[in-house]
């Protein structure tokens, strides 16, 4: 009956469970989910109201007016012997969780009334563990219920060892514990209320208030909010909370303390919360400003620092620390965490832990895709990777030596042997038959010793000792015959348990060494030999590398031309080991870098064997991949500047394209031939003496080909391509091609200004090397006339505005606050064109500009002040010498300001001044400074509107004298009548490239542009030599159009018609000028009357016409004409009376004396030149502003071509060539 009521009730259960599995699948993981919350939260309710009503009690039974003290009677029977009362004293201190029971008993029966003074010094000053505080708080409760004393005495020594003060030193594991201790305490009611309170309460002042600037103190608090926080502030954790309001459950709360006290509380925490928050997003940026620091550094260097390295992993190792600490501490106390999400942490890459600083910066994913593997096939990845593990197959005891082997103390003190001292194993006396090699003696006996267990198998060798050198000899002596992979893996095999002995391991290294220097092809079996050794002998590796990297120091120091081959085997042995991972590779990019510092003979067979050896692989490799592409480029380069032989520029390019994949080289589009010309002559035969030679080879080219056309423009407008000496002659290789195709050298320009935009737009790193030779051919093409001062300011005061923001709180992406490269360009500009402003306006638009210009040094400057020293480029550090320089090479009398202040201040008095000036001469117009003044932060979309606005407000106003202004608006009249400046009066024609950007401005015709060039030479020599280069233009009224205006248009234009029309009709006479030779001289020989076809000679005779005689005048004039004779082809002279009065002689006439008149002007204004400067010699005038140019006079102005017919328009004040605007 029992075993059929047992059957039931076990079918009852099994089919309860099944319900219940049905159940549970039919639910959702929602479900269960809000089950599981439900259940947490259930049970911290629970929780709090039991350890509420726990420590209600506890006070309770601790209240001495509830406790009812022993007698004297009953303490007088307890022993209160010395001996066993300060053994007890001593077991306070030495606390221990096993003594539990022997120290309740002693307490028991020990009599410790006069001991309470040193008990409560030893609880309190002994160093407990947390799970110890259980039994120092029952043994305080039963002090505190026997002795009356115990308190007071308790809470003296708190007060005495806990901190008082921030500046006080304490140990933090052990305050953590005691804390914990000491609020239990107060907690149970076995301290003073009144006094506990206080202290603790200043204690948590200490603990905060000292702690905002390095946080040590968070566990401390995160421990006292986690275990009592509620109890003494009222804050229940915020998980908790949002559950119990998910489910409408109510919290109960802890009546230990009054509201008004845990608002206190309250207070303090949150206080140093926000502290902690400011702290973290601080930490942030500055991981952030070393991620950007370190992207710097492998831009331009390729590698990245082992220190910088090393600090930034620990500083991210302790900002994720301090983060996870922080999102503790903040649900504790219920407040909000700083705008940075776990998620993102997680995600983001500059938190991955990872042991490979470069691996984070570098775009992995992206790499992948275009190298998907490091090996070319199968087979070679499987020698390289698929290493036999020894330790699996080896048993433990052989190796356990090898493991435990201390390296070396000095590796690099031992001797190099040079290469005919070594042991050269192929030059065995005896020879050695393959046959009968075999990596395991047969005549050793292998036996198999079985254990008790029967778990190990252990090979032994039972030869014979005396012949184990014997044994070793043979074995390096088969090791150069081991040539496939399983010889060498068998090879492993034998020395790890037959010869693993400390001397042999040493012998093995100096045979690795010694490779005969012919048998490159044992490298990788050797590598790999050593790659299986490693495990359990990394002693044999590292001696390896050592001398390996030994030899090559020694090889490279030596300078001798011998010996290539023990060299080459160095670099391809030390290429090998890379590949498994053995040689380090920031050591070979060292090597690669010392190579390529002496990049000649020897040097650069090793520099191409070791890129042929292991270049592949370093390319293909995430972590390496930047640096080597920088090797390879720099060894390129070297290549491109050195007069290498043929053999050398071979092997060089081999080891290249060994290296780059093949789709990145036959991608590259062949040029046509007349483009490759033209580029051999701009960027490689160009420079000071061959401008002229590539100037007549330039206009041979076919300009009427549109794409030959566009092809010269774009290598014109990329001064990057030459060298930065070289840009000076093709800015003047550009003024001379400007007299032949003035369309394309607009062309040119235009794309100069359009680099030096997308250069503020862009901000890249890489493109700053080609910003600073735009910014050099920009200023060289002011100094050749080819722009005007106008479009230089506007330039300079565009690369200290265009996104900047002065108000130093944001940072402008465009130009950050690190970032100096427009600082560098604005100072290469002046120092290239900057001694040229020599006229009064220029020089005052220039100390205008130096105010702004100062001012955006001091905007760099403060943020510079404001990082510590260490983090700072050196470089960026140099601008406080570039801008003194620059300064300073300006020969202009300008004060520097010492402070951003007094920079500000200097450029609003200089605005003031400016506007009173201004209003001169625009009295309608108002100029605000403070408009100026913010008018140059500019936002990036802002496309330089409000910037140019005030510039042309400022420059408008900089002038001294009037007379300079009115010549020169004279000239710019004249000029404009080929050239729209700016204004509706005369436009340009533009055509628009389908297959280019570039706006071509298109003059009217090739004779408008000499008549107006020669025009604006002749004004400008009639005008003073004091008159300004450049003039103001002021804007006359806005013509707003309208019908009337449109109805005049139209009557005019019937009119203009109409008279065309009729004048069509009537007869014109044709005035054509003819030009006459003359006849040179009397002689009538044949020849001469060849060369005279058409000559001119006056009648001396008095000519009688209409009866009158005219002494003064000639009446007729001779010509001779020149007939040919019909029968003998020969030419003859005719000559012929003509009029005085008829059209031919008149013209003649009128021409002459033009001619005349024109060479007795010349000739007046070059003396008068002359005598302008010998008075300006005598008076001194221009000392100030030629005492540097007579001494540098080679270097500051450009060489005059030899060739009669090449022109050299380089700036002066006497001479204005045409312009670009």
């Amino acid at each position: 009956m029992s075993d059929e009521k047992d059957l039931k009730a076990c079918e009852s259960t099994s089919l309860n469970n099944h319900v219940l599995e049905e159940d549970k699948a039919v639910e959702g993981p929602e479900v269960d989910e809000d089950k599981k919350e439900l259940q947490t939260i259930q049970l911290y309710i629970e929780e709090l109201k039991d350890r509420f009503e726990t420590k209600r009690y506890k006070r309770y039974l601790h209240n001495v007016e509830n406790i009812n003290y022993p007698t004297e009677s009953f303490m007088s029977e307890l022993d209160s012997s010395i001996k066993k009362n300060t053994a007890f004293v001593k077991k306070i201190r030495n606390l221990a969780e096993p003594n539990k029971d022997a120290l309740m008993k002693d307490l028991e029966n020990l009599n410790l009334s006069r001991y309470i003074s040193e008990l409560a010094q030893g609880i309190v000053e002994t160093k407990i563990k947390l799970n110890e505080v259980p039994l120092l708080l029952q043994i305080c409760s039963f002090l505190h219920l026997r002795y009356q004393e115990f308190s007071a005495q308790l809470m003296k020594y708190w007060s005495q060892n806990l901190p008082k003060k921030p500046s006080d030193q304490f140990n933090a594991s052990k305050i953590r514990t005691d804390v914990k201790l000491f609020s239990e305490l107060i907690l149970y009611g076995i301290l003073p209320a009144k006094e506990s309170l206080t202290t603790i309460g200043n204690l948590l002042i200490v603990l905060t208030n000292g702690d905002k600037e390095t946080f040590k103190n968070l566990n401390i608090l995160i421990a006292f909010f986690r275990n009592h926080g509620v109890e003494f502030s009222g804050i229940v954790p915020r998980k908790m909370r949002l559950l119990a309001e998910k489910f409408s459950l109510s919290l109960p709360s802890c009546d230990f303390l009054q509201p008004e006290r845990q608002k206190a509380v309250q207070n303090l925490i949150k206080d140093y919360h926000q502290s902690l928050v400011k702290y973290i997003v601080k930490e942030r940026k500055q991981l952030y400003r070393m991620k950007n620091d370190m992207k710097r550094n492998l831009e331009t260097r390729g590698e990245i620092s082992n220190s910088l390295q090393e600090k930034w992993k620990q500083k991210n190792s302790d900002f994720e620390k301090l983060f996870n600490l922080a999102a503790q501490f903040s649900d504790l106390i219920d407040q909000d965490m700083p705008d940075i999400d776990s998620d993102d942490l997680a995600n983001d890459s500059m938190l991955i832990k990872t042991e490979n600083v470069t691996a984070v910066l570098f775009d992995v994913s992206r790499f992948k895709e275009n190298n998907s593997t490091l090996w070319d096939d199968e087979e070679t990845r499987t020698f390289y990777e698929n290493i036999p593990d020894l330790k699996s197959l080896v048993p433990a005891m052989l190796y356990n030596d090898s493991l435990k082997e201390e390296p070396s103390p000095n590796v690099s003190d031992q001797s190099i042997n040079e290469e005919s001292k070594l042991e050269n194993i192929s030059e065995l006396k005896e020879p050695i038959n393959i046959d009968e090699i075999s990596i395991l003696n047969d005549q050793d006996e292998l036996d198999l010793i079985e254990t008790k267990d029967d778990k190990m198998k252990i090979k032994t060798v039972k030869g014979n000792q005396s012949a184990t050198k014997d044994q070793l000899d043979t074995f390096f002596s088969s090791l150069p015959y081991c040539v496939n992979r399983d010889m060498i893996d068998k090879a492993a095999l034998q020395f790890t348990t037959t010869f693993n002995t400390k001397n042999n391991r040493k012998k093995l290294v100096n045979v690795l060494v010694t490779v005969p220097r012919t048998r490159l092809d044992l490298l990788p079996f050797y590598s790999r030999f050593v790659a299986q050794l490693a495990p359990i002998m990394p002693q044999v590796a590292n001696d390896l590398c050592s001398q390996l990297k030994n030899q090559f120091r020694y090889n490279f120091f030596k300078k001798d031309q011998v010996n290539i081959e023990s060299k080459v085997k160095i670099v391809r042995f030390i290429g090998e080991l890379i590949k498994f991972k053995i040689f380090s590779k920031t050591d070979v990019v060292r090597i690669f870098k010392t190579l390529l510092s002496d990049f000649h003979h020897h040097h650069i067979e090793m520099t191409c064997n070791l890129f042929e050896t292991c270049g592949q692989y370093l390319y293909r490799s995430p972590d390496s991949h930047h640096m080597t592409n920088l090797l390879l480029q720099q060894m390129m380069r070297l290549k491109s500047h050195m007069h290498v032989n043929t053999r050398y520029e071979i092997m060089i390019q081999n080891a290249f394209y060994l290296v780059v994949p093949d789709d990145k080289t036959s991608s590259k589009v062949a040029l046509p031939a007349a483009h490759r010309y033209v580029e051999y002559l701009i960027f490689v035969h160009l420079n000071r003496s061959t401008i002229s030679f590539v100037l007549n080879k330039l206009r041979k080219m076919n300009w009427t080909d549109k794409d030959t056309c566009l092809f010269i423009v774009k290598s014109l407008s990329s001064p990057w391509n030459l060298k930065f000496d070289n840009i000076k002659s093709l800015a003047q290789l550009l003024t001379n091609i400007y007299q032949h195709q003035s369309r394309s050298v607009l062309m040119v320009l235009d794309n100069i200004l359009e680099e030096i935009r997308l250069g503020m737009q862009m901000n890249s790193l890489e493109s700053n090397q080609r910003r600073i030779a735009i910014a050099k051919y920009f200023a060289e093409c002011y100094n050749y006339n080819l722009i005007d001062s106008n479009l230089l300011f506007n330039t300079l005061y565009s690369l200290i505005t265009y996104g900047v923001n002065y108000n130093e709180i944001e940072q402008s992406f465009a130009d950050p606050p690190l970032n100096m490269m427009r600082f560098r360009l604005v100072s290469q500009i002046l120092s290239t064109c900057g001694h040229f402003l020599l006229t009064s306006s220029l020089r005052k638009k220039l100390e205008y500009f130096l105010y702004f210009f100062q001012r955006y040094y001091w905007l760099k400057k403060n943020y510079l002040n404001t990082l510590p020293q260490n983090e700072i480029d050196p470089n960026v550090l140099a601008i406080d010498t570039l801008f003194k320089d620059t300064i300073n090479n300006l020969r202009i009398n300008f004060r520097l300001a010492d402070s951003s202040e007094s920079s500000k201040k200097q450029l609003e008095a200089k605005l003031n001044n400016l506007t009173a000036n201004a209003k001169e001469i625009l009295p309608n117009v108002t100029i605000s400074v403070k408009n100026i003044l913010d008018g140059t932060n500019n936002k990036i979309d802002d496309r330089l509107g409000t910037s140019n606005n005030c510039q042309n407000e400022i420059l408008t106003s900089i002038s001294e004298d009037p007379e300079e202004e009115q010549d020169e608006g004279e000239i710019f009249q004249t000029q404009g009548s080929a050239i729209n400046l700016n204004d509706g009066n005369k436009t340009l024609d533009s055509e628009c490239s389908d297959n280019d950007d570039v706006a071509l401005a298109n003059y009217n015709s090739d004779e408008e542009i000499n008549n107006t060039n020669e025009n604006f030479e002749n004004t400008s020599m009639k005008d003073s030599n004091d008159s300004d280069e450049d003039s103001v233009r002021i804007q006359g009224p806005i013509l707003h159009r309208c019908e009337d205006d449109d109805d005049f248009q139209r009557e005019y234009e019937r009119l203009m018609n109409e008279n065309l029309t009729s004048r069509s009709q009537t007869a014109v006479r044709s005035n054509v000028e003819i030009v006459i030779p003359i006849t040179r001289d009397s002689d009538k020989s044949s020849n001469n009357q060849l060369m005279d076809v058409f000559a001119f000679t006056q009648n001396d005779g008095n000519v009688a016409v209409n009866g009158h005689k005219d002494d003064c005048r000639p009446k007729n004039f001779n010509f001779q004409l020149m007939t040919k004779n019909l029968k003998s082809s020969k030419p003859m002279l005719k000559l012929i009376e003509i009029p005085s009065d008829s059209d031919l002689v008149q013209n003649f006439l009128t021409q002459a004396k033009a001619k005349q008149e024109e060479k007795e002007r010349v000739k007046k204004l070059i003396l008068n030149m002359n005598e302008r400067r010998e008075m300006e010699d005598n008076n001194g005038n221009f000392n100030s502003f030629r005492s540097n140019d007579s001494q540098n006079n080679s270097t500051s102005r450009p060489m005059m071509a030899k060739n009669t017919g090449f022109h050299n328009n380089y700036r002066s004040n006497n001479f204005n060539r045409r312009r670009y605007y």
